[in-house]
Formats: C-alpha cells, structure tokens, sequence
C-alpha cells in the first residue's frame, strides 16, 4: 500500500522530498536503533542475561514512545518495521529469559514495545517472524507473562491493557496452533484460561467503563476469544480467523505494486521477501512510492 505523494508530480515539495527519502531513512532507522538502546536491548543477545532498569531509564524510554505520538502514521509504521526488522528476534530472546523477578520491570517494557509494533497484518515483519519457525511460540510466551498472577507485567504508556490483550488475540491467530498443548490454539489451555480471567478481572472494574473505548473493545474482544477456543474442538475457529486475515491483505498472489493491480505476484522482493510483484514495472513503482522505507534485510 502506498502512503506517499506519487513521484511524478511538478511540485516542488515533492521533488525535495524525493531527494530527502535517504534522509528519511536514515531517520527512521537512527529512530529504531534509539528505542532499542533505550529498551536495553543487547546489540548481541546473551542467554539469562537481564537488563538493570531504574526509574529514569523508564523515563526516558515512555518519552520516546510519546514522541512517536504527533508523528506521522507512516513515520511510525515505517519506524516499527525497521525496529521488528532488526531488533524483534532479540527482543522475543529477551522475554523469553527474563527473570521472575525482571518479569514486572524490564519484561514489561519488552511487553509493551511488542504491542506498540502494530497488528501482523500491518507490521509485516511482524507477520514474517511469528511464520517463521523462531516466532511460533511467541503468542504462548506473550499470553503466559501477561496471564501470570503471580508476575503480572505492567504496561508501559502509551501502552495499556488494551494494547496488550489486542497482541495476544493478534497473535493467537497467526502462530501456528500444532505449537499449543491441545493443537486448538499456539496458546496453552492454561494460558488462555488465566488470559480470560485477567481480562474478566478488567472488565469487572469500576472503573472499567473509563477505558478508552478501543482499549475496553480489545479486552472484552480476549474474553470472546479464548471462550470461542475453548468451546471448539479443534483449531478450526483460528484457521478459519486466519484465513480471513490472509484474504484482508490480498492473499498469497496479490500484487503489492501499483494501485488496483489485478496482476497474478509470483515475483518477491529479494530484499525483505515481505511483498510480491507481478513484474519489475510494479516492483519500480513500489520502490518509488513508500518501499524503500520498509524495506529492510533480516535473520529470520
């Protein structure tokens, strides 16, 4: 999808922004390596190895995300691809090795940053990980530490409860259910049941009807799901959820190019194998009107 003025346009604004796009990039991508600096993410992972936080390394890490808040919406998705493209299996190494006693620190920055990162369907280097054989848990991991009693994660604004039931309920549906105990869902029976209660306990607030309305739709949202899990008897409510999302973006031969495309895309980008083409001309014109900023290399 594009989100730029098209290239050939006379106006002068427009040609300094083609001549910036480099400029921009190199932003976006300075952006996403200061937030991982300030989520003390490692450059190179180390297992069992937790980060020390203090108060005013979290201070410093909300007035990033704050930041982000009056930007442009294609700044800051273009901002999160770059981050989960080069810092997402890092940070899933990280959660997964967090202490129980970091998990309420440190793993709730971690937390809060994966659920900022925008839906699979629009982070598509979201949607490449949990496909990818190292993401299939993730769903498992994230629904385990936000259900957890005993070490339940905090949210880290402009994250929320809502925020971080809408990445369970995202993610559930795009990780494989063969990973999870009963094959019905990538989420535990366990998991999705202490799931349901935290939102239930939400829910049951006073002050619940406060919430920002997105934030009480996303929780009620998780009860739905994990009792629709539940009550099936086997994984077809999620592969059926899944295919539904696969056709919302075009499914598998839908071309990422040139606007109301028909073309069969049998042609993936070499780069960041995210998006397909039907041919070279359409690949050009994607390049050209917004690719070039989420285009990026990654290990997985």
């Amino acid at each position: 999808m594009s989100h730029r003025i098209p290239l050939n346009s006379s106006n002068p604004s427009v040609r300094r922004a083609e001549e910036n796009s480099n400029q921009w990039l190199s932003e976006i991508n300075s952006f996403a390596e200061e937030l991982a600096k300030n989520a003390k993410l490692p450059q190179k992972y180390r297992p069992g190895k937790d980060a020390e936080v203090n108060e005013n390394e979290q201070r410093k890490l909300k007035m990033q995300l704050h930041a982000m808040d009056p930007l442009p919406e294609w700044f800051r998705m273009d901002m999160w691809s770059s981050f989960a493209a080069q810092y997402l299996p890092t940070l899933h190494s990280c959660l997964q090795t967090v202490s129980m006693a970091n998990q309420r620190a440190w793993g709730s920055w971690l937390l809060s940053i994966l659920s900022l990162m925008g839906s699979p369907q629009e982070n598509l280097y979201l949607l490449k990980y949990v496909l990818s054989p190292d993401g299939h848990h993730l769903a498992q991991l994230a629904g385990s530490m936000i259900g957890n009693s005993e070490t339940r994660v905090q949210f880290l604004r402009p994250s929320g409860p809502g925020q971080l039931a809408q990445l369970v309920t995202e993610l559930v549906f795009w990780c494989p259910p063969s990973v999870g105990d009963d094959s019905k869902a990538a989420i535990n029976k366990s998991t999705r049941d202490a799931l349901e209660q935290w939102a239930t306990e939400l829910a049951e607030m006073d002050s619940f009807e406060r919430f920002p309305e997105d934030q009480r739709s996303h929780i009620l949202k998780l009860i739905e799901t994990m009792k629709a899990i539940n009550d099936m008897p086997d994984s077809s409510l999620v592969d059926s959820i899944r295919d539904s999302y696969e056709l919302s973006l075009g499914g598998p031969h839908k071309c990422n190019g040139k606007p109301n495309c028909e073309g069969d895309a049998q042609q993936r980008c070499g780069k960041c194998q995210t998006v397909a083409y039907c041919g070279q001309d359409c690949q050009r014109w994607a390049w050209k009107n917004g690719h070039k900023m989420r285009c990026h290399v990654t290990e997985y």
